[in-house]
Parts: structure tokens; C-alpha cells; sequence
């Protein structure tokens, strides 16, 4: 092979990479969403089978809730940073919480409202699935961390299949309190959660996700840029937990984007193809070069 087609392909490959960062850069979610959005069986997952419950209002009644995000990405450190200075999104604090259940060895599902097509652009909303205490009984349901309760309707804790079934009455319908600085109100489980689909992750890729994380995470100096780069490993090696939804809610959620989906998901084949290839591509060349 000719040095002048080796150069044409390695830029070729440059320019494809180029194009797939700044896709990645400009639409971190859409990137992010599109590629860990998979069909199961909703119902088989959501069978918990805990022998233990969680204290949860132990980790929500200590946090000093403020508005903003962390960008955090290390587990422990996140959840060390949300407990202290109560910032972070519903996603942020889901996935503190599920740290705090993995260091206990109890199962959980994280919960995401998706709103179709506009999940893309992050209409929606992250809870959690868990076995908590309170008041020494056990409950199998959903803990939404970030309105610091547990949502309730008609006087009973909520659990998944009620959010799946949706078409709560405004009047009927709480967040049951466990911090002093959150109100028992909440956008989510009207008609937000009407319009939703409701999509689950496990533990057990969560948990092993974190453990990925945490062996290794290396400081960069910069939250944001640390976030982007290891949310980007963790895909491109496929060590990214997957959002799982029914085979019909699927085809729900890109009724208007699946142009979109497709271009997300052949940008990270793309990105996973040029890293065999462009290596070798550079290696031809310096043989090539030192031949002649």
C-alpha cells in the first residue's frame, strides 16, 4: 500500500473522529441514551427478591438538599459529596443511593422516566426500586431520592407497576417526607409520569459499573471532563449500564428520533472501529516510511 493512500486514510480516520467528538461533546445525552436503551422483560426485573430492607431515610434525612448537579463520577466520592453539600440532579442522587444499597448487598433497580423523543434531549426523571424500612415494616418500592421521600397514593407506597399503570388523581397523591426541607409535592407522577415510559436498570450492571469505575478512575483535575471521558470508556467498552424497557414502550420512544438513534449508535461503532483501525493505519505508515 502506497504512503499517499496511507495518508488519505489517516485522515479520513482523523476527520471521522473528529466528527464523532464533537457528536459526542454537543449531545452527551442523546449519545449516552440511544446507546444503552435495550427490550427485556419488565416484570421478571422487577422481581427484587431481597432478604433484607434498606434504612433509606437514614442516607435522605441527612441531606442539606440544594438545586444543582455534580458531575462527579467516582461512586463513593459522589455519594460523599451529595451528602454534604445536597447538591445533584434526580440522576446524581438515584445512583448516591444505589451506592449506599450496593455497600449493603441489597438489590435495586433504577428507575427512569423517559418522556418520548425528548428523553433525548433529558426530559425525564431518575428514581430508585428497593426493599426500605420504615417504621420496622418492609416495602417493595420507589424511593425517589430527589424529592426526599417516598411517593404514596391513596395512602399506600407506590411501587413500580403503579408507575407503569400510571393515572394518578392530583388529589390522592404525596411524597411521603424524609427530610424536613422537602415538600410532599412532586411534577413527576402526574401527568409527566402519564406520558413516561418506565424504563429499569439492575443492580447487579449498576453495582458492576461502579466497581469498574472505582478501579480505574484516575483524577484529571476537571469533573466535567472526567465525566465525559469515563461515561465514553465505559460505552465503548460496553461496561455501561443498559436501560431497559418493553418491546413496545421501545418502539414508543423513537416514534419521531430514529434517525437520531441511528446516527448516535454507528457514532459509537464508528469511534469502536477507528480505535482498531487507526492504530494499524499509523503503523503501515512508519513501516512504509522507514522502507523507503
Amino acid at each position: 500500500m502506497s504512503k499517499n493512500i496511507l495518508k488519505t486514510l489517516m485522515l479520513v480516520q482523523v476527520v471521522l473522529a473528529l466528527f464523532v467528538t464533537a457528536f459526542m461533546v454537543f449531545n452527551p445525552i442523546a449519545f449516552l441514551k440511544a446507546n444503552t436503551i435495550q427490550t427485556a422483560d419488565m416484570q421478571q426485573m422487577i422481581q427484587l427478591n431481597n432478604a433484607e430492607a434498606a434504612d433509606v431515610s437514614e442516607v435522605i434525612s441527612q441531606i442539606p438538599y440544594r438545586s444543582g448537579q455534580t458531575f462527579t463520577v467516582e461512586p463513593k466520592a459522589r455519594f460523599d459529596e451529595i451528602l454534604a453539600t445536597g447538591r445533584g440532579n434526580c440522576s446524581n442522587k438515584s445512583y448516591a443511593l444505589a451506592y449506599y444499597l450496593q455497600q449493603r448487598g441489597i438489590n435495586y433497580n433504577i428507575v427512569h422516566l423517559l418522556i418520548p423523543n425528548k428523553f433525548l434531549d433529558g426530559e425525564g426523571h431518575v428514581a430508585i426500586q428497593t426493599t426500605y424500612l420504615l417504621d420496622s415494616t418492609a416495602y417493595d418500592g420507589v424511593v425517589d431520592m430527589y424529592e426526599g421521600g417516598l411517593p404514596s397514593y391513596q395512602n399506600r407506597f407506590i411501587n413500580v407497576n403503579d408507575m407503569m399503570t400510571a393515572g394518578f388523581n392530583a388529589d390522592e397523591f404525596k411524597i411521603y417526607g424524609l427530610n424536613p426541607k422537602v415538600n410532599d409535592r412532586s411534577r413527576y407522577y402526574l401527568d409527566f409520569l402519564d406520558s413516561a415510559v418506565v424504563g429499569l436498570t439492575p443492580s447487579s450492571e449498576v453495582n458492576a459499573h461502579f466497581d469498574w469505575i472505582s478501579s480505574i478512575f484516575i483524577p484529571l483535575g476537571n469533573r466535567k471532563l472526567e465525566k465525559f471521558i469515563y461515561d465514553g470508556l465505559a460505552l465503548e467498552f460496553g461496561r455501561h449500564p443498559k436501560i431497559y424497557v418493553s418491546e413496545a414502550d421501545y418502539q414508543r420512544l423513537f416514534t419521531e428520533t430514529s434517525l437520531r438513534r441511528f446516527l448516535n449508535i454507528a457514532a459509537l461503532w464508528i469511534i469502536r472501529i477507528l480505535n482498531l483501525t487507526f492504530p494499524l493505519t499509523l503503523l503501515f505508515f512508519v513501516v512504509r516510511t522507514k522502507k523507503s
